[in-house]
């Protein structure tokens, strides 16, 4: 199954590679622009959740190998916040940088061969909404 998560996760990046430099968010009207936020933020939200989760089992334990654990979940809670806060802003390159960020945070958080790379999938969900977004006044010029 882990196997399957990288395989969908390199799959999603080398859809990103081929799209990156069409604008296709940009081209889309104000509403679905609002729906794809919304769906997106279904995918982030579960990653916030797998965060606090793996903080939750990190509280209280001096196994050594919990300091790799806070560190999953460090870098699990900070991209999710910050692709989140980029979905939030949605246009221009502020926004994008934000997404960007987290998301690259969440990959490295989760190809870390753990029960959590499992969530990779979730990851690949995001790859869509990696590009730079006009703002609807500025499309429709």
């Amino acid at each position: 199954m882990i196997l399957g998560a990288y395989l969908l996760l390199l799959l999603a990046v080398v859809w990103m590679a081929l799209r990156l430099p069409d604008p296709w968010l940009s081209r889309l009207n104000v509403r679905r622009q609002q729906t794809a936020r919304t769906l997106v933020m279904i995918p982030t939200v579960l990653l916030v959740v797998l965060g606090v989760i793996i903080v939750g089992l990190q509280v209280g334990r001096d196994a050594p190998h919990s300091a790799l654990a806070w560190l999953i979940a460090a870098l699990t809670l900070a991209g999710s916040l910050l692709y989140g806060l980029g979905v939030l802003a949605w246009d221009g390159r502020r926004a994008f940088l934000l997404r960007a960020i987290g998301w690259a945070m969440l990959v490295v958080a989760l190809v870390i061969p753990s029960t959590a790379t499992l969530a990779l999938p979730l990851v690949a969900l995001l790859v869509p909404t990696l590009a730079v977004v006009q703002a609807a006044s500025e499309v429709a010029r």
